[in-house]
């Protein structure tokens, strides 16, 4: 990561340069630093959805309310399913699993550089934006936790890892939407995407602990948020890369 990532935010543009118009579509001056990021993020972002689309496409079948089922089921097919080198139908996944964890991978290293784009969108807010980085940071370290740790080879295991980067994820997005709220140069977009981004990730993982703590079987819903949250992630990213960009 280029020094100008870690020592510049993005921050308005002086007047008489890329003014904005107002609080929300605003531009912000990027460094070159944060140009390189932006495009990371774009390309990473890009790159996860072609994976995970060729993922379900040979998910051999099975979900957790119905293993018998054939195929890829949108609505309740959980991200992890996807990675199973074996899917929950008993069918070897060999192919699938490989592209879905090179998703999760290739999705994690795109966070790693929005975090620090995410955190530079607040600039008064700078102990904020620290907070962010380092806990973005170990949120990524758990999504590597996350693949290395398929739920048919490591059972519960891979639902502590789950938790273990969703913790730190949802305490950086918490922190990181405060920030935007309340710094007047931060652009509303980022801000409203960003709480509805963590309203789903945090009632997903409300509904989803039960299930790793053996308390309860998790409900549907569980696997409907994770694909509302993801939605929602992907936008938050292109639209914190927007706000960094050159008008």
């Amino acid at each position: 990561m280029s020094n100008a990532l870690h020592t510049e935010p993005c921050t308005p543009v002086p007047d008489g340069h890329e003014a904005r118009e107002d609080r929300g579509g605003s531009t912000l001056a990027p460094t070159a630093g944060m140009v390189l990021a932006r495009r990371a993020v774009v390309a990473t972002a890009s790159a996860f959805v072609v994976f995970v689309a060729l993922a379900m496409q040979v998910y051999p079948g099975g979900t957790s309310w119905d293993r018998s089922s054939r195929g890829h089921d949108f609505w309740l097919n959980y991200l992890c399913d996807l990675a199973r080198p074996t899917a929950l139908n008993g069918v070897p996944n060999p192919v699938g699993s490989m592209l879905a964890q090179g998703a999760m991978i290739v999705l994690a290293l795109g966070l790693l550089p929005w975090w620090w784009l995410l955190a530079g969108l607040a600039p008064s807010q700078r102990r904020s934006g620290m907070a962010v980085r380092a806990l973005g940071a170990i949120a990524v370290a758990g999504i590597f936790a996350v693949v290395l740790l398929p739920g048919d080879r490591f059972g519960a295991l891979h639902g502590f890892a789950c938790v273990a980067a969703a913790v730190p994820g949802l305490a950086a997005a918490l922190i990181a939407v405060g920030a935007l709220l309340r710094d007047a140069a931060a652009p509303r977009p980022a801000a409203w995407i960003g709480a509805l981004t963590l309203a789903a990730g945090s009632l997903c993982f409300a509904l989803y602990l039960p299930d790793v703590l053996r308390l309860s079987s998790a409900a549907m819903a569980v696997a409907v948020l994770e694909r509302i949250s993801l939605a929602l992630l992907l936008v938050w990213m292109l639209v914190c890369s927007a706000a960094c960009r050159t008008s």
